[in-house]
């Protein structure tokens, strides 16, 4: 998490941050998607992408990326890939 996220903390700190401002905030709200396709963003965007970061940063051996590869796409073709997001957001309006 160290190596592909700046800030981890930064949606506890932003509440804060929008009222030191001025701002009325809402409290955090949750939405969560299962994605299950290979053209889905949990697919390409998450799974994939980590998997070349992966190899780019040489922290799993070539062969094991490509067995990683392979297992991805079995899952996809299976109708076995499940991938949960979570997104994250807060509604705030600053006061006339």
């Amino acid at each position: 998490m160290d190596a592909m996220v700046q800030d981890k903390f930064v949606l506890r700190r932003a509440p804060h941050h929008l009222l030191t401002a001025g701002f009325k905030v809402q409290p955090l709200k949750i939405h969560t998607i299962l994605d299950t396709s290979a053209e889905s963003y949990g697919y390409q965007g998450v799974l994939v992408r980590a998997i070349e970061a992966f190899s780019d940063m040489n922290v799993v051996a070539p062969p094991m990326i490509d067995a990683m590869k392979v297992e991805a796409e079995r899952r996809v073709a299976a109708g076995q890939f499940q991938m949960a997001l979570s997104y994250v957001y807060i509604t705030a309006n600053k006061p006339e």
